[in-house]
């Protein structure tokens, strides 16, 4: 009497003696004694096979006589899944990330920066590649290297029309209420709170000044300074102007010079300056 194969032998081919290989994604399998690990493989990769399987397992088709049915125990296959190798399987192939475009494969264990020729070594996925750029290639956007492009999101440039006005306006109330201080210049003995940040952002001197210092709310003497000419500074550094008597001009010019107002700021101070004096 004829033993019967089962149907799962529709979706495998033999290989020899003791092997067989799937005919869906051509995964090699070895003989161990019934058919279990092939429907284990077929659960597993191919579930949309089992109906198809389930419905023709009454009809069996006729096999060689065998003594006892046959078995398959999977062939455990290493298989190194390095991001972006192109894949040995044909009927799926793995996209590249796009960290490639700045490297090349040097042998099988190997890749070498097309920026700086530094080799790597492979360690199963792109990251010591990415830490590569970032270390030595900064500039490089590596937003724009990390996945493909259908998984980026859509960005926006969101941009205010009257950032520095609106800074300005809300330091000027701090100012007038008091709040927020976190520094005090003293001049002709007296005391004027104010913020470091905004002192810094005029001021070469006071920039370099507060790197330097570590303790809240310090206090800064400055000589030479009257309490006139810094309130005429610290006016203009908060609201973008000032009104100045014409004799008082060459101390607050110089007293500007002496604090290193900066960049726009510097310009715009003397052209206002400039103007107040021929008022």
């Amino acid at each position: 009497m004829q033993k019967k194969r089962s149907a799962v032998w529709r979706h495998f081919a033999e290989e020899g003696e003791n092997k067989v290989s799937c005919r869906k994604c051509h995964k090699r399998l070895t003989k161990h004694g019934n058919t279990s690990m092939m429907l284990r493989h077929l659960r597993g990769k191919h579930p949309e096979l089992l109906p198809c399987m389930l419905d023709g397992s009454s009809a069996e088709v006729p096999s060689v006589p065998q003594v006892e049915e046959e078995s398959w125990q999977a062939e455990e296959q290493q298989q190194e899944e390095m991001e972006g190798l192109p894949s040995h399987d044909n009927s799926v192939k793995k996209k590249r990330s796009t960290v490639w475009r700045h490297f090349a494969e040097d042998g099988r264990d190997k890749v070498w920066c097309r920026l700086c020729n530094e080799r790597l070594a492979k360690h199963g996925n792109t990251s010591s590649m990415l830490r590569h750029l970032r270390g030595k290639h900064p500039d490089l956007k590596l937003g724009d290297l990390q996945g493909d492009q259908t998984r980026k999101l859509n960005r926006l440039h969101l941009r205010s029309s009257n950032s520095e006005t609106r800074f300005l306006s809300i330091c000027e109330r701090l100012l007038r209420h008091n709040q927020l201080t976190d520094c005090t210049l003293v001049a002709d003995g007296h005391l004027v709170p104010v913020h470091r940040l905004v002192l810094a952002t005029c001021s070469e001197s006071f920039e370099e000044m507060f790197k330097s210092i570590t303790q809240p709310n310090p206090v800064v003497v400055l000589r030479d300074v009257s309490l006139t000419e810094l309130q005429g500074l610290i006016s203009y550094m908060y609201k973008g102007e000032t009104l100045v008597k014409s004799h008082n001009l060459p101390g607050l010019l110089r007293a500007a010079t002496q604090l290193k107002i900066k960049g726009e700021y510097s310009i715009n101070f003397c052209v206002s300056l400039s103007s107040v004096a021929r008022l």
